[in-house]
């Protein structure tokens, strides 16, 4: 193995003798030995030195901090991983260095074979350690600068566990007070108490639901009209958490309602005009109305999809009406049209372009003698 490739061990033992034959054996298993004799001095090389890949720890050191309380320091500047080698076997001190690492603990007697053994699985546990936390770090990154609001709560008991920037903002709420509240039992944010009980239902049934409407009230009294879509994580380990996304749809839903209502003026009016209406796209009738249709004769479904150049409008004035579509607005000029009942009429048109579309609405009026 080349020395660029070996593994750095910081071994921290307070006895000589111990300290230089195991740096021996472990150097002839292929690593980098540096050696210390005192917790303080392992705190300040580990300090100084990025290059150790892991650190052996005695527990009884001598004058000064004990191997525990060395560990306890270094490990609030970095991220190391440790194995302690002690011949303390007492319950009670493994279970100390447990709560301080969880790396390994190898009784001091053991032969090399062993130690290579718990020092290749520390290696192990640090590198799966690691990658969980980066695997973490990005989730949360993502979650909290995410820009559609997010909450992950338990479905069984409803506590809510983390909520992003972009609910916070949703709902203009203090983010503490909101995750100290209950999904199940804080009613003050739902317009219907009893919603929330049903979409768990439901996603506890199905697992994932998408597009489920739902409204809730900010902190100001708004209600926000929205479109939740919620799936269950790490399923398979039964953890019960649910994470929620909300699509705000308060906007488009006034624009919605607004639209609808602007077209039922609309049709009321194209409907019950007091002239004849068509919507044509290059002469092809889309939609008339009912004057046209008491003015003409004709059945709507005559007229529907008919070329009205052809249809209504004698022959000497086509040429003059097809030029007539072409332009943006026309102001009102007479032509003679026939009717269904071979009655020819003298009518006035007036057209313009649907801003926006590729149709027009031509006004379609009979002049009585």
């Amino acid at each position: 193995m080349n020395d660029e490739n070996k593994k750095i061990l910081l071994l921290v033992e307070d006895e000589v003798l111990i300290a230089m034959a195991k740096q021996q054996e472990l150097e002839n298993y292929g690593y980098n030995v540096i050696t210390v004799n005192s917790g303080e001095k392992a705190v300040l090389l580990s300090k100084e030195n990025k290059h150790i890949d892991l650190i052996l720890m005695d527990i009884d050191l001598g004058r000064g901090i004990d191997g525990t309380e060395a560990a306890e320091l270094i490990l609030k500047e970095r991220q190391i991983p440790v194995v302690f080698v002690s011949s303390h076997t007492e319950p009670e001190v493994v279970e100390k260095t447990e709560k301080i690492t969880s790396y390994g603990y190898v009784v001091k007697n053991s032969n090399i074979t062993v130690l290579d053994a718990s020092i290749k699985m520390a290696f192990k546990l640090y590198k799966a350690h690691t990658e969980l936390n980066d695997s973490n770090e990005k989730f949360s990154k993502a979650f909290d600068n995410h820009p559609t609001a997010m909450t992950i709560f338990n479905t069984k008991t409803g506590k809510r566990i983390d909520i992003n920037k972009s609910y916070t903002d949703l709902l203009k709420i203090d983010k503490q007070i909101f995750l100290n509240g209950n999904a199940f039992t804080d009613n003050m944010w739902w317009v219907d108490p009893d919603e929330p009980g049903k979409g768990i239902k439901l996603l506890k049934e199905k697992k994932e639901i998408s597009n489920y409407p739902m409204n809730l009230i900010d902190r100001k009294g708004v209600i926000k009209n929205l479109i939740a879509n919620a799936s269950l994580l790490d399923n398979d380990t039964n953890s019960n958490l649910a994470i929620v996304s909300f699509v705000d749809v308060t906007e488009i839903k006034k624009f919605q309602e607004h639209l609808i209502t602007a077209e039922a003026k609309y049709e009321k009016l194209f409907k019950l005009g007091f002239e004849g209406l068509i919507f044509h796209k290059d002469g092809v009738a889309l939609e008339v109305n009912n004057v046209f249709l008491e003015i003409t004769g004709y059945k709507k479904e005559e007229i529907i999809g008919q070329n009205l150049i052809s249809y209504v409008i004698l022959p000497q004035y086509h040429s003059l009406v097809a030029e007539k579509i072409k332009e943006k607005y026309t102001k009102p000029y007479e032509i003679e049209a026939i009717k269904k009942n071979g009655e020819i009429i003298r009518v006035e048109l007036e057209s313009r372009d649907i801003e926006g579309e590729d149709t027009r609405i031509t006004a379609f009026r009979e002049l009585k003698n």
